[in-house]
């Protein structure tokens, strides 16, 4: 069955070859392999919003022959790439096969307990929740399961569990079970070669109909499966365009824009120019708000365009749900300053006319202002200015919030951390940036900066800092869920925590990952052979510093 197999992929191939290569990239996203880092921070910001294919990691929901779908990025296996009339580029990330097994037992627990093990509320805006996408609509549910014996235990009986260990406890399935689980069988061991092979439990029965009968062959130092083994290897080799290492994340980005010719100098989508109307805008409110005599006339005033990233025009045209936003908003900004939360204003978009009353027409310039920018004026006293610290409760003065904004300009989130719910709203970009002195009068800080673009390795860096702060955000509030269930404290998966993994354990993880292990090991030295290859071209394409701590 392996050798049929095996010679019916090799004619589909040969099928699929006869035009060449479509303009159609497919990133064989295999799970916890940095790959959402990989897809979300570079692919995506690589490639313009009009020919990115539609969301499709729950389920396929686009038409892969459109000509306008040039980048796809799914959970998919190779199956996907057999429903093609032509062979797309492939890309896709190895991880070493322990490290991946123990991510995903980790992530499992993460999102399951970020509902204590109940079904999530479905999220809107057309996003796709975790719960419902391959592998995890299996694996968080088991945990799921968990969980709910784990609750009406203790509400039976009374008694709280502690966690002294994350990996071997009594409030979820320990490590040393799930290893051997039917579920991790199914779901995790050897998922990336068979998510290469386009055999896994996820398969599409319409091209691999045969999946499940030739998973059944593999069993170690079996001639079906060295025959299977050996045919991962060339399709790793010869229908796979880029492969990438999950250990050298930066030499793989590079190599990948020089591979793909999605080069790191190039301007990133969604990364800039700003607009200048942003400056003049911002000049134009200070100079009404001044003339209007809005401010005492020895306050000095720091203003500055904003914008969160999931936040809509259409909210904002909501004036109950803005009411609530704009307090809480001058609010968290009144004590990231240090000012009272009556010297922050919160402004529209859009500009009221000379001749109109801007109070009167405010909340329709809410409703229609351009894409979720904002204004924020905040006013200090004169002395405020003279120092960061020269009065008790002021925290950033104006110079040094100036300095702030401009220098975070693409991701200044930390301005209202301290408020529950606003990383809901994705980052905060900052736009333009004035200020307004009783003795300097209205002052700008330069336009160039804040228009020139973002190259692709600049976007890339920012957003990987920013993807990195929030899922840190989301895996302690998660886990502040279990905390009110469990007795005493606990560190959730912290990288010393698996230290406490016995090394039997972790052979036997090797040792059920035994293909993966053995094309890990193939992907690594074809990278390096690959790099060898392209090494003047690797060297043109410059990545900055990581902004990560």
């Amino acid at each position: 069955m392996a050798n049929d197999w095996v010679h019916e992929q090799e004619q589909r191939l040969a099928a699929r070859s006869q035009g060449g290569k479509s303009d159609l990239l497919f990133f064989l996203h295999i799970p916890r392999t940095a790959g959402r880092t990989f897809h979300f921070c570079y692919l995506k910001l690589a490639i313009a919003d009009a020919k990115r294919c539609a969301k499709s990691y729950d389920h396929l929901r686009v038409d892969i022959e459109n000509p306008n779908c040039q980048l796809l990025a799914t959970h998919d296996d190779y199956s996907l790439v057999e429903r093609l009339k032509q062979q797309p580029r492939v890309v896709t990330m190895l991880r070493d096969p322990v490290a991946r097994f123990l991510s995903s037992y980790e992530f499992a627990v993460e999102v399951s307990v970020r509902s204590f093990g109940e079904e999530a509320v479905a999220k809107g805006n057309n996003r796709v929740s975790t719960r419902n996408v391959w592998p995890w609509k299996y694996l968080v549910r088991h945990v799921d399961g968990d969980l709910h014996r784990y609750k009406d235990k203790v509400e039976t009986t009374g008694w709280k569990d502690s966690i002294s260990n994350v990996y071997n406890n009594s409030v979820y399935t320990p490590l040393h079970e799930f290893v051997s689980l039917q579920v991790a069988h199914d779901d995790l061991h050897n998922g990336q070669f068979l998510q290469l092979l386009g055999l896994t439990n996820n398969s599409s029965p319409e091209t691999e109909p045969r999946a499940a009968k030739v998973r059944a062959c593999l069993r170690k130092g079996a001639v079906a499966t060295e025959v299977l083994y050996a045919f991962a290897e060339r399709r790793l080799q010869d229908e796979v365009d880029v492969t990438v290492v999950h250990e050298r994340l930066d030499e793989s980005l590079r190599f990948s824009s020089a591979a793909l010719g999605l080069h790191m100098g190039m301007r990133a989508y969604g990364g800039g120019p700003d607009q200048p109307q942003h400056t003049k805008l911002l000049r134009a409110r200070l100079e009404q708000r001044t003339r209007d005599g809005d401010f005492p006339e020895d306050a000095v005033v720091v203003a500055f365009v904003f914008k969160f990233a999931k936040l809509t025009q259409a909210q904002l045209g909501v004036a109950d749900w803005r009411t609530s936003y704009l307090t809480a908003l001058a609010a968290v900004l009144a004590f990231s300053t240090g000012v009272e939360p009556g010297n922050v204003t919160i402004l529209p978009h859009k500009l009221a006319p000379a001749d109109t009353d801007p109070v009167a027409v405010e909340d329709t310039h809410w409703a229609v202002g351009t894409d979720g920018f904002q204004v924020a004026l905040i006013q200090y006293p004169l002395d405020a200015e003279f120092g960061n610290d020269s009065g008790d409760d002021i925290k950033l003065g104006p110079g040094v919030l100036m300095t702030k904004l401009a220098e975070k300009r693409q991701n200044a989130s930390d301005l209202v951390s301290a408020a529950e719910g606003f990383d809901t709203y994705g980052s905060l970009t900052v736009h333009a940036v004035g200020r307004r002195h009783p003795g300097l009068g209205i002052t700008m800080e330069s336009k160039e900066v804040y228009e020139r673009f973002q190259t692709l390795g600049e976007k890339f860096r920012t957003c990987e800092a920013v993807q990195r702060s929030k899922y840190a955000r989301l895996k302690t509030k998660a886990f502040a869920r279990l905390h009110k269930h469990v007795l005493g404290e606990f560190e959730p998966f912290a990288k010393s925590d698996r230290k406490q993994i016995p090394r039997a354990i972790l052979d036997e993880v090797r040792e059920f990952n035994h293909l993966d292990v053995r094309l890990h090991d193939f992907g690594m030295k074809l990278f390096d052979a690959r790099m060898a290859q392209r090494r003047s071209d690797v060297e043109l394409e410059l990545l900055p510093p990581s902004q990560m701590m």
